[in-house]
């Protein structure tokens, strides 16, 4: 198709709305995704948040640099891409440890995220001990849903 597709894993475990301390069945995700859609979803962010792209007052961009698209591409600059979005993607994802937790909350990141055709799911077993690990679940506590 004349265009290279990143493979992007993704885990999503939902909270259990009632509140009830188990954590629901999780949900992984592979999602295909070209180098457009990444950098559309950069500039729509970028746009969506200047003062978190460090555009606006004087805070420092904490949104994660992304490569600007390149006029030829071929297998050695995807291989070069696919770190550079890898670790574009963590970056992002630490924002939930920050006061801008809502950039991952809004409907760009979703819309981003969703399911499209070509994407798959699976359920998988509640993941405690990843979402312990990157402290998002405390398991003495109530859930706070992300």
């Amino acid at each position: 198709m004349d265009e290279y597709w990143f493979r992007v894993h993704a885990l999503y475990q939902p909270f259990d709305p009632t509140g009830s301390t188990p954590l629901p069945p999780a949900k992984k995700f592979v999602l295909f995704r070209a180098y457009l859609d990444f950098f559309d979803y950069q500039i729509a962010l970028l746009e969506m948040f200047p003062r978190k792209a460090g555009r606006e007052g004087r805070g420092p961009r904490i949104i994660p640099f992304i490569p600007g698209p390149a006029d030829e591409v071929n297998d050695a600059l995807c291989a070069t891409r696919q770190q550079e979005l890898d670790d574009y993607l963590r970056r992002l994802c630490c924002l939930n440890h920050t006061t801008a937790r809502y950039v991952l909350e809004h409907n760009l990141t979703r819309e981003f995220l969703a399911l499209k055709p070509g994407d798959f799911e699976r359920d998988t077993e509640p993941q405690y001990d990843c979402m312990v690990d990157v402290g998002w679940y405390e398991p003495s506590e109530e859930p706070v849903p992300v």
